[in-house]
């Protein structure tokens, strides 16, 4: 029994450890499986923990996203409240300008009106004025056929009273020849005789004089040898011209086929001129345009062939800011009509109606100038040349150039020097001091002639200098200044006329503020230094004085100019420094700069500019 129980509670050990191993395995093969499965739990937990990671990190980024468009948001309500402040603003504004506008255009409308109504007014007034002057021009018209019928009466009147006085004469005389007048009568009748020979003789002496005076004048420019016979000039004649040359032989001689209206405008307007004036028809009569009142004697159809006056005309108006001027000679040397006129006394005017005149009518006409330069009155009188007559038209409604045409005064032998918008008086006239009238200086570079001399030499011409010294004297006494040059046959400006013109324009780049829109101060030449003049500019305070002697010591004296220290400034044209001074007991001494020869600002003359002086 007791061996049964131990193979029992050894069986039983065997099987409780059988049972054991089994639960073992069978408990390490769950937990295996538990295992398995907790890891993939575990697996997919960090999965879906990761995944939730994720997506509160997409959640975060929304949130951020979110902030950040509640911010934009924000910021663009602000900016929307303040454009719409400033659009508000603005708009305010604009309605308040608007309604200024209004104002103002109703304000513009009424003066519109007024002005409308005062415009109406005047052309009514005008009308009215027209018709009374068509009236009055009718009364007048009435007047002067009333006038010419009775002047054609008293004529026809004095005519039949001559007739009868003749006849009435013829019968006395026949009385007396008949009866036999006593020899008292007869002595008498003598000795009146004689009284009208005496007449008759001096007024045949101040027809031959005044006739002298117009032959003189015919030919007292280029033509000396046929009436004067001066050696020199017949010497000339016959080495350079055959025998029988005659005056309008030169005509074919004038070729001009080098003139370029173009160049010359250029030349003038480097020149620092203001207005040219080209001679158009100087005493010899040959026009340089083709004029139909001097046939076969004109530039159209004798030499150049051109109309040489519209050429420079529009070359000058187009290419410059100068101011276009004729020149026109009233008298011809050689035209028989106005010799017959001169014969006549002027008492007759086949001349001036049939050839002066109606060339003025046609050059104002046809080129408008600026400047009308007349000249050569041949000792007539204006009453011959009919000159305020044409006058008259040239300043009426009628005539083109009515509102900006100037002229001289050499319209007659009564005219010159007392009438017209400038004086010339003569021929290079600088009288050296103020006039009470606006004068111009006419003069030549070419001392000895008004055209071109093949035989000049250098000494002939003026320097710059000396050009530089007349300019400043003429302005500074009121003036204006005419510098004439003569072109050659060809049509050229001679080389020494275009440096002159060329320098004096260079010396006016510098100097020109004491030259152009100046006028004559109260002293015209200094009384310390000679060569020492005087211009003003007194809407701008300014005294200008022209010196053409650099002195060596550097200092110029003045004794005109009165200064104040502390106020006066000097200055010199060209130079960009104030100049020391000091006050004098006789004026003032101005220091001038220390130059070299290549320093001055310019040659031939200089400027002081003094302002605050007096």
């Amino acid at each position: 029994m007791e061996g049964k129980r131990i193979l029992y509670a050894a069986h039983s050990w065997i099987w409780t450890e059988a049972q054991t191993k089994a639960s073992e395995y069978v408990f390490d093969e769950l937990f295996e499986l538990a295992g398995s499965g907790l890891r993939k739990e575990l697996s997919a937990s960090q999965q879906e923990s990761e995944d939730l990671k994720e997506k509160v990190r997409h959640q975060e980024s929304l949130i951020a996203l979110s902030q950040h468009e509640v911010e934009l948001a924000q910021a663009h309500a602000n900016v929307h409240l303040q454009a719409k402040e400033r659009l508000t603003k603005e708009r305010d504004e604009l309605i308040t300008m608007l309604m200024s506008l209004r104002t103002e255009l109703d304000e513009f409308q009424q003066r519109e009106l007024s002005a409308y109504q005062q415009v109406k007014q005047a052309v009514e007034m005008a009308e009215e004025a027209n018709l009374e002057k068509v009236k009055v021009c009718g009364d007048l018209r009435q007047q002067l056929n009333h006038l010419q019928l009775e002047r054609s009466g008293a004529e026809k009147e004095l005519l039949e009273s001559r007739t009868k006085h003749m006849r009435d004469l013829e019968l006395r005389d026949q009385e007396i020849e008949e009866l036999g007048l006593e020899t008292g009568k007869l002595k008498k009748r003598l000795e009146c005789a004689q009284q009208d020979v005496v007449q008759a003789k001096e007024e045949s002496l101040q027809l031959t004089e005044l006739l002298d005076r117009s032959e003189h004048q015919l030919h007292v420019t280029r033509w000396y040898w046929q009436k004067e016979k001066w050696q020199k000039y017949v010497n000339f004649m016959k080495a350079n011209y055959p025998p029988n040359f005659r005056y309008e032989d030169f005509g074919p001689q004038f070729t001009a086929e080098f003139f370029n209206g173009k160049q010359w405008a250029d030349v003038l307007s480097a020149s620092g001129a203001k207005y040219v004036v080209l001679t158009s028809k100087h005493h010899e009569g040959f026009t340089l345009w083709g004029s139909k009142y001097s046939w076969n004697w004109n530039a159209m159809d004798v030499g150049p062939k051109r109309d040489l006056v519209a050429e420079l005309a529009d070359a000058v108006r187009n290419r410059t800011d100068l101011r276009f001027g004729l020149y026109h000679s009233l008298f011809e040397w050689f035209n028989p009509l106005y010799l017959e006129d001169a014969a006549n006394a002027f008492k007759t005017q086949n001349f001036p109606i049939t050839k002066t005149l109606p060339e003025l009518y046609e050059i104002v006409t046809r080129y408008q100038p600026d400047v009308l330069w007349s000249d050569g009155d041949g000792n007539a009188p204006d009453t011959y040349w009919n000159s305020t007559g044409f006058l008259a038209w040239l300043y009426n409604e009628r005539c083109p150039v009515r509102d900006s045409v100037v002229t001289n005064d050499r319209w007659g032998y009564g005219s010159i020097c007392k009438h017209g918008g400038y004086f010339t008086c003569s021929d290079r006239y600088n009288p050296g001091h103020l006039l009470p009238h606006k004068w111009e200086n006419c003069m030549t570079i070419d001392q000895k002639s008004w055209g071109y001399r093949r035989d000049a030499v250098l000494a002939d011409y003026l320097s710059i200098e000396e050009l530089v010294k007349t300019l400043v004297e003429t302005v500074s006494c009121g003036g204006n200044i005419l510098m004439n040059i003569g072109p050659m046959h060809d049509g050229r400006i001679a080389p020494i006329f275009e440096e002159r013109l060329r320098q004096m324009g260079s010396w006016l780049k510098v100097n020109g503020e004491a030259i152009y829109n100046t006028t004559s101060w109260r002293a015209q030449n200094d009384t310390i230094t000679p060569g020492v003049w005087y211009t003003t500019k007194k809407h701008e305070d300014a005294i200008y004085a022209l010196f053409l002697q650099w002195p060596d010591s550097e200092q110029l004296e003045l004794g005109m100019p009165a200064v104040t220290p502390g106020k006066t400034v000097i200055t010199l044209l060209g130079y960009p420094y104030e100049l020391k001074w000091m006050s004098t007991q006789k004026g003032v001494t101005v220091t001038l700069p220390h130059f070299s020869y290549g320093q001055m600002p310019c040659l031939w003359g200089w400027t002081l500019k003094l302002q605050h002086a007096d």
